[in-house]
């Protein structure tokens, strides 16, 4: 009898080890699973913050010479001096918002799936969420700001200036020959406040890029850490 109670107990136990490990076996091939799939979506995700990067660079040199050109306006410079090419390029510099907000699938495929919280490192972690909920918010928040400055000045634009046919290219421009144009940028006082407005939006713009790409510099830097080290 207490040999066939021995025996049940050791088959107990062997069921129990085999449950047990089974159990650890799995969550362990869970783990391995959820690792990689972490790691895939780290490396989109720097793949696509490298494209980011790329075009805040070259929006923050589109920002800083477009300013220039819109201090020329709000100096009251001589406009009957420049030439029809470089009216265009003050012109555009004041209608034209130059940038579009971002589109951020990779991240929102990660929050969405619950991975970016799956991330155990808190720190990377943190400054992924706070770059996207946090930095590329306030970029958007000023895009959004520009925009709605541009829209008012089309409205001046299709209201009080002349514009000049041009099929070769589409954008607004306006009819330097008709000097009334010319006369606008300083008589028009609607006109001047909102330049004014615009060149101090475009500036916070410039800030927020020239902070995001600060951020974004240092995520991919913590990105490839992390991806080094795992």
């Amino acid at each position: 009898m207490k040999n066939i109670l021995a025996r049940g107990g050791i088959e107990f136990i062997a069921v129990l080890l085999g449950l047990t490990g089974s159990l650890w076996i799995d969550d362990y091939n869970n783990n391995i699973a959820l690792n990689d799939d972490i790691n895939k979506s780290l490396i989109a995700l720097n793949d696509d913050l490298e494209i980011k990067l790329n075009k805040l660079v070259e929006k923050s040199n589109k920002f800083e010479e477009g300013l220039l050109n819109i201090e020329k306006v709000i100096e009251n410079t001589d406009l009957t001096l420049l030439n029809h090419s470089e009216l265009d390029d003050i012109f555009s510099s004041i209608i034209h918002h130059w940038i579009d907000d971002y589109n951020h699938s990779v991240y929102k495929s990660m929050e969405a799936s619950g991975i970016i919280y799956s991330l155990k490192n808190t720190e990377l972690r943190n400054n992924i969420l706070q770059l996207y909920s946090g930095q590329f918010s306030d970029l958007s928040d000023a895009i959004d700001y520009n925009l709605n400055v541009i829209k008012k000045l089309d409205d001046i634009m299709n209201r009080d200036f002349e514009l000049r046919d041009n099929k070769r290219r589409l954008v607004m421009l306006l009819n330097w020959d008709n000097p009334i144009n010319i006369a606008q940028f300083q008589n028009n006082i609607e006109f001047r406040n909102l330049v004014i407005t615009s060149r101090l939006i475009k500036v916070w713009v410039l800030r927020e890029i020239n902070e995001t790409i600060k951020e974004v510099k240092f995520s991919q830097k913590e990105i490839i850490k992390y991806l080094n080290d795992n």
